[in-house]
């Protein structure tokens, strides 16, 4: 069985490592290195996200775990919003290749 101390610290370390994740996304988009339209900034905020919840719920801090979700279920909504525009306007462009044979 695994004992409790390597449980313990085996969420501490996620929970470290999703607020390292929080941390860099922020600084990449304010830096102008990501962009709110980068996989790589909302893939790092749900990945954050998912390391934190677990941490939180761990420690019974409920209230810290809804934000995070919170947190992971608004960068769902913005990998999914982003990655669909992204494909309407390659579509779009795709379109507008096309000769004109009228």
């Amino acid at each position: 069985m695994i004992s409790n101390t390597i449980i313990s610290y085996s969420v501490l370390t996620l929970g470290w490592l999703g607020t390292v994740l929080f941390i860099i996304s922020y600084i990449q988009l304010n830096r102008g290195v990501w962009t709110l339209h980068d996989t790589k900034f909302h893939v790092y905020n749900i990945l954050g996200s998912i390391f934190l919840v677990i941490d939180t719920v761990y420690d019974f801090s409920y209230a810290a775990a809804a934000a995070n979700l919170f947190w992971g279920i608004v960068a769902c909504y913005g990998l999914v919003k982003f990655r669909n525009e992204g494909r309407k306007s390659r579509e779009g462009i795709t379109e507008s290749k096309k000769p004109n044979l009228v």
